[in-house]
């Protein structure tokens, strides 16, 4: 059964129900997930955010981002927070597959953690915005999944958009990857210096600004 949260946004939010440590692969004890989504629309699939946390891929976890989560969930999205494995004591590409095996856990039980698998947003900050980068790439470019040793769990049409925040990545090249697999990117960042720290939002949605 859910369990009922109280929402972390103002005291008139609606509450939320949550699904708490969700074991997306049964084999690896680090494959964990939590998912939030309004309780009064909750028998509905809902767009989905897939946030990836950040910790410099040496620390953190899933509960470092719950109550922004909370946040969003409260505007209509049904919110997963995916842990994952950290360094030294796993390495590149261990999370990117891991990543890949919560969005086909997600899909393969959308219905009942009320998630649309033709709307689903990857998402992440800091470290966990490059392992959400890299996930999307390998969903993108099959080239790039066969390199990795990945078969990707979701078509590239079920991904809606990309939110990366302050991530290790070249901000040309990632808008230029994101472009040349179908999406509409840009930059949004005041710092011009900080070039691999700026914020990209990438979506499928036809028409918007490329500048």
């Amino acid at each position: 059964m859910p369990k009922r949260v109280a929402s972390a946004g103002k005291a008139r939010s609606a509450a939320l129900s949550a699904q708490l440590n969700e074991r997306y692969d049964p084999a690896d004890p680090d494959a964990l997930l939590d998912v939030f989504y309004p309780s009064a629309i909750a028998d509905k699939p809902l767009p989905t955010i897939v946030w990836v946390h950040g910790g410099g891929w040496v620390s953190g976890s899933k509960d470092d981002i719950a109550n922004y989560g909370k946040v969003l969930a409260g505007k209509g999205y049904t919110v997963v927070g995916v842990d994952y494995s950290l360094a030294p004591g796993k390495t590149f590409p261990t999370p990117i597959r891991q990543v890949n095996a919560a969005l086909g856990y997600l899909v393969s039980n959308a219905e009942r953690l009320r998630i649309d698998p033709d709307h689903i947003v990857l998402a992440g900050d800091s470290g966990g915005a490059h392992i959400a980068a890299v996930t999307a790439n390998a969903i993108a470019v099959p080239s790039y999944a066969a390199m990795l040793g990945i078969v990707p769990a979701v078509e590239r049409r079920q991904l809606t958009a990309l939110l990366l925040y302050c991530g290790a990545y070249t901000i040309e090249a990632s808008i230029s990857t994101a472009r040349s697999a179908g999406f509409c990117a840009r930059c949004c960042g005041r710092s011009a210096a900080a070039r691999t720290s700026r914020t990209i939002h990438a979506s499928r949605r036809p028409g918007c600004s490329t500048t």
